[in-house]
């Protein structure tokens, strides 16, 4: 009995420990679709299906979109126009858009964005200005520190000084979005209009990639408790290509 006590006693305190999941490590991501031309990049270079970035590696994108799969099984999309660079903390999109679903955390100059069961989408448009919007989960935003970016100094800027009066964490929940300047200083968190989250579904990272992002039905909960009696908008999957059937 004495055994079973003891066994009792520890799973009640292990019980009472509060549970936060956590990310995995990211080494690397695999190009798993092309969208709209073939311009996608790896260091520069050409990229195709199946083709790896590397840690503190480069992708970028021009006229085309492009469907990632971390090594850690979350899945990114890349919009058109976008640069992302590759680390084992968080990823940093340097320009462009991202939407990410899984456990890895995304970077700004300054801030880290920890998820916590989460799709979000990471938009950084040319003066440097983040907007982090959380479709599904939430996304808790802190300071960053410098041992947090991989960064490559030839081609990622280092993370900034944080202002004291932005360092408290803030957490975005689904249906909310935040925007943050280069320097780190956020803005409210505001909350999507219907017709806001309904552009995101039927824009151009959900549109016309081969399969639904993973996730999507956790989305649509989400969507259908913000927006109740609202039809969830499912994004357009092409129909596979039938075979062609020759006379004989």
């Amino acid at each position: 009995m004495a055994w079973f006590f003891t066994g009792f006693l520890l799973i009640s305190a292990i019980a009472t420990i509060p549970w936060e999941p956590a990310t995995a490590a990211v080494n690397q991501a695999t190009v798993m679709e092309i969208l709209d031309g073939n311009q996608v990049y790896i260091q520069d270079r050409p990229a195709k299906k199946q083709d790896i970035a590397r840690r503190q590696q480069q992708i970028r994108t021009g006229a085309s979109r492009t469907e990632l799969r971390f090594d850690n099984g979350a899945v990114g999309r890349l919009g058109k126009n976008s640069q992302l660079i590759v680390g084992s903390q968080c990823f940093q999109v340097q320009r462009g858009q991202i939407l990410v679903n899984g456990a890895v955390d995304g970077c700004t100059k300054s801030r880290r964005l920890s998820v916590r069961g989460t799709t979000y989408l990471v938009d950084v448009d040319e003066e440097e200005q983040t907007q982090i919007t959380v479709l599904e989960g939430e996304v808790a935003v802190t300071p960053v520190t410098t041992t947090e970016i991989d960064a490559d100094v030839d081609s990622t800027p280092r993370p900034q000084p944080m202002p004291e009066s932005s360092a408290d964490e803030v957490v975005i929940t689904a249906g909310q979005r935040i925007a943050i300047t280069p320097q780190g200083v956020l803005g409210q968190v505001i909350p999507l209009s219907r017709q806001e989250f309904e552009r995101l579904l039927l824009g151009e990272l959900f549109d016309g990639f081969s399969q639904q992002i993973p996730g999507i039905n956790k989305v649509r909960s989400a969507f259908q408790g913000l927006y109740p009696g609202v039809p969830f908008p499912t994004p357009r999957i092409p129909r596979p290509s039938l075979p062609i059937r020759l006379p004989f």
